[in-house]
């Protein structure tokens, strides 16, 4: 039975019960009303990592989508960057580097992805990432398909033999699309254009396809789930595996002629999946849609890996029997020279992109993966190369760092040089002025850090405290409409309450204010001196849906004193869970409820602006 957690709340606690929550700042051009159906979920799928923004902080969303975007898109959603993927994608990036080897693009992680989730083939990539083709816009008919096969519905939809559509251009849908087309639709994926046309040549714009991709994680974790565990014996002749999962419990699972079944990153069968095996189940709809296997000799292969060493590159010799490659390195605080002979089959990547020896040079910093004495990987970085993200994270201490979220999508840290310049607003700073959040521009030097540029601009925006985060990085969200946004306190930031400057403890959520703020960051906060907030804490005792109010006992903390409190829930009522900050309606309260209500004070009854239900 799970305990109830029985406290007495004060606003400083309340304070803290939002730190897991991240909410990406609103883009100005979807602010207007004809963007009204996708704002919101832009800033969701923004806020997850999935699509981002363009440096200036704008969102674009009547841009098409290309045909490469597509498909990177595609691959986050499949969780191409999720740590449980990771042993796959690069098994993905093994097996289909020689498919992939002629073409420039830079994303080749996320297209092996896809092609080891069989939502692509080897046969379409030059439909989707030749250089004629990657930059076309996706059609309409096009997204159907690719939409139908992330849910892992392809097979099925092949399958049917009628396919009915209400649409009066059918005729122009592609024959071999019109299923994936009905599929998408009766899932709620897509929609017509009009109730009467579905515009299967119509290209995708940035907002449409945030929109759909929503949809379709949400369908994903709606009918799918996954589980691990070890294989301890197979029946092949009544297609059955014997599965171990992590807590010693063994279950039979049958292998239909539809489940997908992958080991090492190549397409497999059952007789393929040896004992002792690790594997990943992914169900949809309760069917065993996929099998994922790391042999044994996959895993004994990995730990083979001796060391990895980096460097920059002294010296190559790529021609005839011998062929080697000599690094400067530091170690132990010195510098030294060190030579290592290459695999016959290295592989090398530079800048992120496959490449060969003959285009390594001399004075580039290289990366050397080494098995059993040879170097079987090189990953070359030019030793200046200029990238643009968004402040994740600052690490400082010894060695200053920052983490990283690259216009890609993907998270890296990068040490930053003593020397290192910082510049903000074309003033010089130290990297104490960066804060999470701010957009910059890096000049790197052999992969660190030489030179800062902070693109913020400083503008003014006002609303009321929804959130106050107290950390290492402390942050404020305030509300204005329906428009949420969060900002970074940073130790230059001022705040006044009636022109009195005092400290982020003195602020309480309801406050209205007005911020200047560079960016991400918060230069100032002023707060009206009519603004006061009320808190109250306490146990659902009765709730009343007819009139909208809830009834709490109340425990003073100085008398122990229990009253009753009556709070009425208005329109703009926020109610919220503190575990996961999952939006719930008042039938979500129970009789037994411990709840923290906050409000700005107002003449007579106590009308909620925030309830917290508070859980262990």
């Amino acid at each position: 039975m799970k305990r109830k957690l029985w406290l007495v709340f004060t606003v400083s606690i309340l304070l803290t019960t939002f730190s897991a929550t991240v909410f990406a700042a609103s883009f100005p051009d979807v602010e207007d009303a004809k963007w009204s159906w996708a704002k919101s979920i832009v800033e969701e799928m923004s806020s997850k990592g999935y699509i981002s923004g363009y440096p200036d902080g704008t969102f674009g969303p009547s841009l098409p989508v290309t045909k490469l975007q597509s498909l990177i898109l595609m691959a986050r959603i499949l969780g191409v960057n999720d740590d449980e993927n990771k042993n796959y994608v690069e098994l993905a990036q093994k097996n289909y580097s020689d498919d992939l080897q002629l073409y420039s693009i830079s994303n080749k992680k996320e297209v092996s992805y896809l092609l080891y989730k069989n939502i692509i083939t080897v046969n379409e990539l030059d439909t989707y990432i030749s250089p004629e083709n990657e930059n076309l816009a996706l059609k309409r008919y096009e997204a159907a398909v690719l939409f139908t096969k992330a849910m892992g519905k392809e097979k099925e939809v092949k399958s049917k033999l009628i396919t009915i559509l209400p649409y009066s251009d059918v005729t122009a849908i592609p024959s071999s699309a019109k299923p994936y087309v009905e599929f998408v639709k009766d899932e709620g994926i897509m929609q017509g254009m009009t109730e009467t046309q579905f515009g299967p040549m119509e290209d995708v714009n940035r907002a449409q396809m945030a929109v759909m991709l929503y949809r379709v994680l949400t369908k994903n974790e709606e009918i799918g789930e996954t589980s691990t565990g070890k294989v301890t014996s197979k029946d092949i002749a009544n297609n059955t595996l014997k599965i171990k999962d992590i807590i010693d419990v063994e279950r039979t699972y049958e292998i239909n002629n539809t489940t997908i079944i992958k080991v090492d990153g190549e397409t497999a069968n059952l007789a393929d999946i040896q004992i002792g095996t690790e594997v990943l189940l992914t169900w949809k709809s309760e069917q065993l849609y996929m099998v994922e296997g790391v042999s044994a000799q996959e895993k004994e292969d990995e730990t083979q890996v001796q060391e990895t060493v980096e460097g920059i590159i002294t010296g190559i010799s790529a021609g005839g029997n011998i062929r080697s490659i000599s690094l400067s390195i530091q170690e132990n605080g010195q510098t030294i020279g060190r030579s290592y002979s290459l695999d016959k089959d290295v592989s090398v990547l530079y800048n992120d992109v496959i490449s060969s020896l003959n285009n390594i040079t001399v004075q580039d910093y290289a990366t050397l993966v080494i098995k059993n004495n040879i170097v079987t990987r090189i990953e070359v970085q030019s030793k200046n190369v200029e990238v643009h993200g968004t402040v994740q994270n600052i690490m400082l201490g010894s060695v200053d760092k920052l983490e990283i979220k690259l216009d890609n999508g993907t998270l890296k840290e990068f040490e930053v040089l003593d020397d290192a310049e910082v510049i903000k607003n074309n003033s010089s700073l130290n990297i104490t002025g960066i804060v999470v959040g701010d957009p910059v521009y890096l000049m790197l030097e052999y992969n660190k850090i030489k030179k800062v540029t902070v693109s913020a601009v400083s503008s003014i925006t006002s609303g009321n405290i929804e959130e106050i985060i107290i950390s290492n990085t402390p942050s404020i969200k305030i509300k204005n409409g329906n428009d949420e946004a969060k900002y970074y306190i940073t130790g230059d930031t001022i705040i006044k309450i009636d022109d009195v400057v005092k400290e982020i403890y003195d602020l309480r959520l309801g406050y209205p204010v007005e911020l200047v703020v560079n960016g991400n960051a918060v230069n100032e906060i002023k707060v009206k001196s009519e603004a006061q907030v009320t808190t109250l804490s306490g146990t659902v005792t009765l709730i009343n849906s007819s009139y909208n109010l809830l009834n709490i006992s109340v425990t003073d903390t100085d008398t122990g004193k229990i009253t009753t409190q009556q709070i009425f829930i208005g329109n703009d009522t926020k109610i919220i869970r503190n575990s996961d900050s999952k939006a719930l309606s008042l039938s979500d309260i129970k009789i037994g409820d411990a709840i923290a209500a906050v409000r700005t004070k107002k003449a007579g009854v106590f009308e909620a602006s925030t309830i917290v239900v508070v859980t262990e």
